[in-house]
């Protein structure tokens, strides 16, 4: 896959929430990898300069939808979010973003420009703004702590606080994948990566909640590293009870 040999990067940096405004170093980014991962499901990934560690990659989804596309979190840029939409075919009409940061919502105002309907939790669209991001157009209602989107194609479920105070997951459930975002860790990841934002203390009971909700997932996606099955889950755990 084109993020081996990346994950280092993630694993040492975790979600990032640098400003737009940081400055970044002079290289040259890897391109913009939008691959299969599952029938009907695409892995995309794009990379931002972090100083000093250089480029570092984050991940979401595309997924057929009864014919259309929904995007899972935006690249890092606006452009980059633009080759991704130019890329699908059929166009991508909405897009769930997973929490706050600028690898999830870095590229909101290009789906806007593009007339994408976009969607995130109450919370990230608040946080939003202070760190210098564009909101969703709209905010997700959720029954309890989760909310079934597409005619039952997506259910995106809120377990609490962890890497961020409004990190959610998407479940597929017609494939059996996971998107975990920035809350599940990566299988090489020594440590829980950025922990700005994190709610540290209750980061292992939300990953819990997740496990037993999907005991039936097949594949789990990280943000930052390779997907894996349900032990990226437990190692997640494990990782917040680290000393």
């Amino acid at each position: 896959m084109r993020w081996l040999g990346m994950v280092l990067f993630a694993a040492a940096l975790g979600c990032g929430a640098t400003p737009a405004s940081e400055p970044e170093v002079s290289s040259t980014l890897p391109p913009v990898a939008v691959e299969p991962l599952v029938p009907g499901v695409w892995l995309h990934t794009s990379y931002r300069d972090i100083p000093p560690w250089g480029p570092l990659p984050t991940h979401g989804l595309v997924v057929d939808v009864d014919g259309r596309r929904v995007l899972v979190d935006t690249a890092w840029t606006d452009a980059q979010t633009d080759e991704i939409l130019r890329w699908s075919t059929p166009p991508i009409t909405a897009a769930v973003v997973t929490h706050a940061h600028q690898d999830k919502m870095g590229g909101v105002p290009a789906l806007h420009a593009a007339g994408v309907e976009t969607y995130a939790h109450p919370l990230s669209n608040v946080d939003a703004p202070t760190r210098g991001l564009t909101p969703a157009a709209h905010v997700l209602s959720f029954d309890g702590d989760a909310v079934s989107l597409f005619d039952g194609a997506f259910e995106v479920f809120y377990p609490g606080p962890g890497h961020t105070r409004d990190n959610v997951v998407v479940y597929l459930p017609a494939s059996r994948v996971l998107f975990g975002g920035c809350l599940i860790r990566p299988g090489d990841a020594d440590g829980l990566g950025n922990t700005a934002d994190a709610d540290v203390g209750h980061w292992a009971d939300a990953v819990r909640g997740v496990q037993r909700r999907y005991r039936d997932a097949q594949v789990v996606v990280p943000s930052h590293g390779d997907p894996g099955g349900t032990e990226l889950l437990s190692h997640t755990v494990d990782l917040a009870f680290a000393p």
